[in-house]
């Protein structure tokens, strides 16, 4: 595995985003337009997948499009929403069943401390789960944009 243990290719991150770098801005833009498609999918996709019984976790799912290092980032985004939602973590990879120490204060000064069982609950992923077709599609999409740009670049025009 290159790149050590993260599993990532640096040399060819590298070379993309030299790539990247060298567009025209008309094929950025075009770029761009690509990746908000797809954010769109993905989003609505998350949406579609996730647990609603007050509709809370949906509503902090966004989509952010930096067009300057063209990256796309789709999920909660920002700290509030993280720090809001923190339970999510327990929706997304399930927990398992066991007893917990509770303290509580209760208008008291000394902590009132008891055991506390906990269910298990199945884990029920909705912003993790974006395999199988949804990848395939995404993949087909970008594949097509790097087709046009690459043909173009071919006829004699820039990258």
């Amino acid at each position: 595995m290159a790149g050590g243990k993260s599993g990532v290719d640096w040399a060819s991150a590298r070379r993309m985003r030299g790539m990247i770098k060298r567009l025209t801005p008309e094929a950025r833009a075009e770029m761009i337009v690509e990746m908000n498609l797809v954010g769109d999918d993905e989003l609505a996709r998350m949406r579609r997948d996730v647990s609603r019984r007050s509709g809370f976790l949906a509503s902090g799912l966004s989509k952010k499009v930096y067009p300057k290092s063209l990256r796309l980032r789709v999920g909660f985004i920002g700290k509030k929403v993280n720090r809001d939602r923190w339970y999510r973590w327990i929706i997304e990879r399930g927990r398992k069943a066991k007893t917990v120490e509770v303290n509580r204060r209760r208008g008291r000064t000394a902590p009132a401390s008891y055991p506390l069982r906990v269910k298990a609950m199945r884990a029920r992923p909705y912003v993790f789960s974006g395999g199988g077709a949804a990848r395939i599609a995404r993949s087909q999409r970008l594949q097509d944009f790097w087709g046009k740009v690459l043909t173009r670049v071919g006829a004699g025009g820039v990258l």
